[in-house]
């Protein structure tokens, strides 16, 4: 019996009684072409790479099965099966040769033979353990193909799955660095087209769709990405002409100063007054940019700045600022923010976790928002702790405890507020 009989015969069958293709949500995606083959110049490539079967459920790829003619072992395929699986980053992978199964767990190393195939909704919670409900919403939306005509690269499909879950783990900024000729674009459009559809938004709740913001730094690639993102309604896309005045946020002073310089070393524009930044540090020269910037027979400049200057919002976080700037809300002072959050947290955590966050909600009011993301947190802990981590993670638990805590309480934060 070849491979195809055994495949047709009773690999097949097996899946489906293990529910792949049966289940709602649940595919099979047969003869997976993971890539062409390597390069070898002249216009030749090498073999291409391509998996027997790939199991998907809820749109995420969740295991290779790599398949052998029923008179081979049943590790014949193990190699391969273990290759497709880590080049696609996928947790679990199977051998066969329709006699038997072959399971291997990449990640703990754990392989053997098993009795059968393991359900869709067993294997999903095998590969997550934690439940997370952004992590379903995000799930719930496919992958917008273009009725199937357009496949993404398997590294592009790991680059929007890794932006996701770290979206989902409550992570507030998130870096992906690509090669030139990856496909960027696409993947930009592929994060938007899931984060729209989710409705996911800083408010933590699927209450409204977000606003996302696509720059581009020539006009010739923001009309490729226009067309790019040509799959949302045509109400769902603004393009910002250059020509218009422009008011750009930034996270701190420095920030704005870098991004400033940016601007007006890649403008086309002749006028030294293109971009300006306008921040506490600029005092009155930057009132008078602002001045210029509000003047509506002026068309310059454009502004760059921490948000504070344009509003009375000085001991507010950018987060109000964007809300004032987008739907007229009052500003909200950090310190308000941090008692509404202390309401909610009490009880939620140990008596010393509580004290730290107290420690953090303090730098929060003094500082601003930016004492909130991640890298502050090994700072934050040395200075409340004296240098002494040891101490922390017995008060606080694991590192992984704590990293939880100090991004899982953010959220409360930005409730809101009544």
């Amino acid at each position: 019996m070849n491979e195809a009989e055994t495949r047709a015969e009773h690999i097949d069958p097996a899946l489906k009684a293990a529910g792949w293709g049966v289940v709602e949500g649940s595919r099979i995606l047969r003869e997976y072409h993971i890539s062409p083959g390597r390069i070898e110049g002249r216009g030749r490539r090498g073999t291409p790479e391509i998996a027997d079967y790939v199991l998907v459920y809820r749109n995420i790829k969740l295991a290779v099965n790599e398949a052998k003619a029923w008179d081979k072992a049943v590790t014949e395929g193990v190699a391969q099966a273990k290759a497709y699986a880590k080049k696609m980053e996928i947790r679990f992978t199977f051998a066969t040769n329709g006699q038997g199964i072959y399971g291997i767990d990449m990640e703990t190393g754990k392989e053997g033979e098993i009795p059968k195939y393991p359900s869709p909704d067993e294997l999903w919670d095998m590969t997550f353990a934690k439940q997370n409900r952004w992590r379903d919403y995000f799930s719930a939306i496919p992958f917008e193909d273009r009725g199937g005509y357009f496949q993404g690269r398997y590294y592009q499909d790991i680059s929007v799955e890794r932006v996701l879950e770290a979206i989902a783990a409550g992570n507030l900024r998130i870096l992906l660095t690509l090669a030139t000729g990856t496909g960027k674009t696409f993947i930009a459009f592929q994060i938007a087209w899931k984060l729209f559809h989710s409705r996911w938004n800083l408010s933590g709740e699927p209450t409204r769709r977000p606003r996302i913001l696509f720059l581009a730094d020539r006009n010739i690639l923001a009309n490729q990405a226009y067309n790019a993102f040509s799959a949302f309604p045509e109400d769902a896309m603004v393009r910002i002409e250059p020509s218009e005045k422009t008011l750009v946020f930034c996270a701190t002073q420095a920030h704005a100063l870098f991004v400033r310089d940016c601007i007006n070393q890649i403008s086309t524009s002749t006028n030294p007054d293109y971009c300006h930044r306008v921040t506490a540090d600029d005092g009155a020269l930057g009132e008078l940019h602002l001045r210029d910037f509000q003047d509506n027979e002026k068309s310059i400049p454009t502004i760059l700045t921490t948000s504070q200057k344009i509003i009375d919002a000085e001991k507010s976080d950018i987060f109000d600022v964007l809300s004032y700037v987008a739907y007229t809300s009052p500003p909200v002072t950090r310190e308000f923010r941090a008692g509404k959050a202390r309401q909610s947290i009490h009880g939620l955590f140990s008596d010393k976790q509580q004290a730290f966050l107290d420690f953090v909600l303090s730098h929060y009011i003094s500082v601003g928002v930016e004492e909130l993301d991640m890298a502050k947190l090994s700072p934050l802990l040395h200075l409340k702790y004296h240098d002494s981590i040891s101490d922390a993670l017995a008060d606080l638990g694991s590192a992984e405890s704590i990293s939880e805590v100090f991004s899982g309480f953010q959220k409360f934060l930005y409730e809101r507020v009544a």
